[in-house]
């Protein structure tokens, strides 16, 4: 996304890995209309059980190599003589789910297995 688009890329953990591609493939086609999605914003998807509301929330630079490693890779290979050689240069927002009650993970709350299952 940041490579064709010039926008954050997206990351969702612990949703389904077809219903996320679903998601995915969308949000481009949504950001390639141009709209925006920026740090939290609320994005509506029908992951196949009904609509869920998604909020977008920043990832912080040191969480990248833990959970991004193929798209550190992949802009580092694209433009690795940048200076700062080891700042990552995209951006990444996480698209965080609420659980079944309606809780996100950074609201109090939220229920512990949901909030595990996306922590960064």
């Amino acid at each position: 996304m940041n490579l064709n688009l010039g926008r954050p890329e997206f990351f969702i953990k612990g949703s389904l890995e077809e219903s996320a591609a679903d998601m995915m493939n969308a949000l481009f086609r949504y950001v390639e209309n141009g709209n925006t999605i920026n740090d939290g914003d609320t994005v509506r998807h029908d992951l196949g059980y009904g609509e869920v509301r998604f909020v977008a929330k920043s990832v912080a630079q040191d969480r990248y190599f833990d959970h991004l490693g193929w798209g550190c890779w992949f802009y580092r290979s694209l433009i690795y003589k940048e200076s700062p050689l080891f700042e990552h240069k995209f951006p990444v927002l996480q698209l965080l789910w609420p659980d079944k009650h309606g809780k996100y993970p950074f609201e109090e709350g939220c229920d512990p297995q949901a909030s595990k299952l996306q922590a960064l």
